[in-house]
């Protein structure tokens, strides 16, 4: 919820840009049904595959080899800077460090991927539809 909150705060701050869509996709001449399913089936997608890659791939190991803390740290880092493409990211790159590192801790402190991958879930497609 805190998360959320500060993305509506931000983009009332900083005016999104509203001639971009979200990963190009335009939804304006789709039916409703259409773009709710593109919003999902995106939203399934990346929270599938970046919670693998970042958490199972990369932070597993890095626990191992440098402890949880640095390990959440360092995928972090990553996480925003693989992000840095996107047009919304610039203005909310505290706000994806701190989400990535929310999401590393969840992976950490309950041993599993499934947890931090619905929550990616729902983030993005309340943040897909937002935008």
């Amino acid at each position: 919820m805190i998360w959320q909150s500060a993305l509506v705060v931000t983009f009332r701050i900083i005016e999104y840009p509203s001639d971009v869509s979200i990963y190009g996709y335009n939804t304006e001449g789709m039916p409703i049904w259409g773009a709710w399913l593109l919003i999902i089936m995106s939203s399934m997608v990346a929270g599938i595959c970046e919670e693998i890659g970042y958490r199972g791939y990369m932070q597993v190991p890095l626990e191992m080899r440098y402890r949880p803390i640095p390990a959440i740290i360092l995928v972090s880092i990553t996480f925003v800077i693989i992000h840095l493409d996107q047009v919304w990211a610039t203005p909310l790159l505290f706000h994806l460090f701190m989400l990535s590192v929310l999401l590393g801790v969840l992976a950490y402190s309950s041993g599993s991927l499934i947890p931090g991958i619905l929550a990616h879930f729902g983030l993005d497609i309340f943040n897909f539809s937002y935008w």
